[in-house]
């Protein structure tokens, strides 16, 4: 909620706005205010006032709720609307409700005017929060598209590279393959010549060109000629990119006008190189202006990178060709003796040529499985300190951290070790040359100054005499197998503690009746304790078994059209019987419609909600039961004014034997399954549910259910 509110009132009352006022600053919110009386200044407050909120009078002629409203959702459908009335029917309010009104309140009971202040900035918040993240996932899936298309491209190119044979059929064939899978508007690939004019030779295309290679006469010189993409590649030998190609004062005037009327909005050129130095250039065109993220940008330069091997490769390959042919007439002309010796030279500079290949290729693959492996490969010295001289570039995903902070600093990985794990790990080490491997798992501080678990694997390489020559291993994180092994232990702790204590007192009881003998009122005292902790015992077995069918999907389902209203008063009337201690209100209007849903699962919602108000409101007081329409869903809550849940906690509440527990707060009998109950079973019936509490000032879980369809 902004710091202080600029509220809107339409009243002809000046006395009734002052009473709004008052009552607003009385609940503590910081506000300036603006009263109108009349439509037309109405309209004009909403452009030059600005308001966060408005509070309409119902019945103001000309000007009244209804169309307040209607002049809002035009104008300005993000500001709330509260409908403010002397009276009001139910069929007017849901009128209102349904225009658009986020709430009414009555002049006779201005202090709920605050409370519906609040929820209805708060409810604003939390759509314009949704419809932002909903934006950004919709930028995030058509980035990863992007990305996922140049990879494609890649990929393929990369195919090409091995089985191509000519130069130019792998020009024109890596020129197609981006085009058609990077859906970019055109690419091409140019030789850097020496000539006079420093001129760029095309050797392919695909995609829309129209005329572009011949008419632009690109070329790499230092002048107005060679400020383009391409020639600013090759003369720089660095990668240029252009986001913007119309607006890029970094290329020439009579360049730009020559991509703009081809429809090339934005464009990468990409430097071919090789020993030697740049040799060529590789330039793609989009039809989007910043069509070239970063991660695409990386991708790109790889391809390159590798199209210049090949090309590298390719022409290696027509030299070895010649030489073979030259050795072959050689051969011919010397005696059979040299023939022999030469096929034998053949065949070892063949073997040689596909190991190298097979090497090769063997090489990208683990480059690429290490890559794309969440373990983390490593090696290190045996000797000395022991540090770090390699470690895969996975290592940023898993720790934040760049393989060189590991490499060029010889403590840096002691020293981020979680010192209680230090000593056990460290010890591990030194017995690395007798055992030849070690394994352990220790917390290794994060980038970001968090710790996770890791399983450490390390063992030694030798040489072909024994000698050893480093220790290599691996790293996987194991954070998630460790918080199931503390939530297994939470659980064994939990059901001994909770199936102990009715146990231990059905024990006890049974044994006193056995031992002694006891009045018949006695007696029965006794036996309804015993019932109690039977029933307990009962609900705590039906709670595991419960849970288990919910999240196995074996539970079934028997849904009837019920009324939320009547299931309401009936579990508030259940629970006062028994409950005296707090008094339970329910706050719901009356032809709410009705709901699709499995009665006995929806009760045990309830059962497992009231219940909790009760349980964690020891100090008595109000337990309200309140319902109401919104939209196409009917929303239940309750709240309770019991010692409340920290804001850190709430995310966590709904998960399975989950308890909070604070320094100095009593603890409370439960298992943690109640809350993990009610979120599957809402979720089954297709509706939501979270909670908002403070603590000390008690809690409200809410919860949602469709609303039946009419035909």
């Amino acid at each position: 909620m902004v710091s202080e509110l600029r509220i809107l009132i339409l009243e002809d009352k000046p006395t009734d706005a002052e009473l709004m006022e008052r009552e607003l600053r009385k609940a503590g919110i910081a506000f300036v205010s603006q009263r109108v009386d009349t439509k037309d200044a109405f309209i004009q407050a909403l452009e030059e006032f600005r308001p966060d909120v408005v509070l309409a009078d119902y019945k103001r002629p000309n000007s009244g709720g209804l169309t307040a409203l209607k002049i809002v959702r035009r104008m300005h459908p993000e500001v709330p609307v509260i409908i403010v009335t002397g009276m009001l029917g139910e069929e007017p309010a849901i009128e209102l409700l349904k225009a658009g009104a986020k709430d009414y309140v009555l002049k006779s009971n201005l202090a709920q005017l605050a409370p519906a202040v609040q929820r209805a900035l708060s409810e604003e918040q939390g759509i314009r929060a949704r419809k932002a993240a909903e934006k950004a996932v919709r930028q995030a899936e058509q980035a990863l598209q992007k990305v996922n298309r140049t990879l494609r491209a890649l990929s393929e190119c990369n195919a090409l590279l091995i089985h191509t044979e000519k130069e130019q059929n792998l020009f024109n064939d890596v020129c197609r393959m981006l085009v058609a899978t990077g859906c970019y508007r055109m690419a091409w690939v140019g030789l850097a010549e020496h000539d006079a004019g420093k001129t760029v030779r095309p050797l392919a295309h695909r995609g829309y060109e129209a005329g572009y290679l011949k008419n632009a006469r690109i070329s790499w010189a230092d002048g107005e000629q060679g400020q383009s993409l391409a020639g600013t590649a090759i003369r720089t030998g660095a990668v240029q990119i252009a986001q913007d190609l119309v607006t890029d004062s970094r290329m020439a005037p009579w360049w730009r006008h020559e991509v703009s009327k081809r429809g090339y909005a934005s464009g990468i050129a990409v430097p071919l190189k090789n020993e030697s130095g740049v040799f060529g250039v590789l330039a793609i065109f989009a039809s989007q202006t910043h069509a070239f993220t970063d991660e695409e940008v990386g991708l790109l330069e790889e391809l390159a990178a590798d199209l210049a091997f090949g090309i590298d490769a390719l022409r290696n390959r027509v030299k070895l060709k010649r030489r073979q042919e030259h050795l072959e007439e050689l051969v011919q002309s010397r005696t059979t003796e040299l023939r022999e010796t030469n096929q034998r030279l053949e065949k070892e500079v063949e073997k040689r040529r596909r190991a190298r290949e097979r090497l090769l290729r063997t090489a990208q693959r683990l480059e690429y499985l290490v890559a794309s492996s969440p373990t983390v490969i490593y090696s290190r010295k045996v000797d000395g300190d022991c540090h770090a001289t390699f470690v895969s570039a996975n290592v940023e995903n898993l720790m934040g951290y760049e393989p060189r902070d590991f490499t060029e600093d010889p403590g840096f990985w002691s020293s981020h070790i979680h010192p209680e794990d230090a000593p056990l790990m460290l010890e591990g080490l030194g017995h690395l040359a007798e055992k030849g491997q070690h394994s352990h798992d220790y917390r290794f501080r994060l980038k970001d100054g968090s710790y996770r678990w890791l399983h450490d694997e390390l063992k030694l390489t030798y040489d072909a005499n024994g000698r050893t020559l480093e220790a290599v291993g691996y790293l996987s994180d194991i954070t998630a197998r460790k918080e199931v092994e503390r939530l297994k232990d939470e659980l064994i702790s939990t059901v001994s503690h909770e199936l102990r204590t009715p146990l231990t007192t059905l024990r006890g009881f049974v044994e006193l009746l056995l031992a002694r003998d006891f009045p018949p009122e006695k007696e029965r005292q006794f036996l309804g304790i015993v019932d109690q902790e039977t029933m307990r015992l009962t609900r705590l077995i039906d709670d595991f078994l419960d849970i288990q069918r919910i999240e196995s999907g074996r539970q079934e389902y028997r849904f009837e059209s019920l009324d939320v209203l009547a299931l309401l008063r009936d579990m508030a009337e259940l629970f006062q019987k028994s409950d005296h201690k707090h008094t339970i209100r329910v706050d719901a209007p009356a032809g709410l419609p009705l709901v699709q849903m499995d009665g006995e699962r929806i009760r045990q919602v309830l059962e497992n909600l009231i219940s909790n108000a009760l349980k964690f409101s020891p100090a008595g007081g109000e337990i309200l039961l309140r319902a109401g329409a919104e939209g196409n869903e009917i929303e239940i809550s309750v709240t309770d004014p019991g010692i409340g849940i920290p804001a850190e906690e709430i995310p966590r509440i709904f998960q399975k034997f989950y308890r909070v527990e604070r320094p100095g707060m009593p603890r409370f009998p439960g298992t943690g399954l109640g809350l993990a109950m009610v979120r599957e079973i809402v979720q089954k019936h297709g509706g939501r549910v979270w909670a908002e509490s403070e603590p000390g000032r008690g809690s409200t879980f809410h919860f949602t259910l469709p609303v039946e369809e009419k035909r």
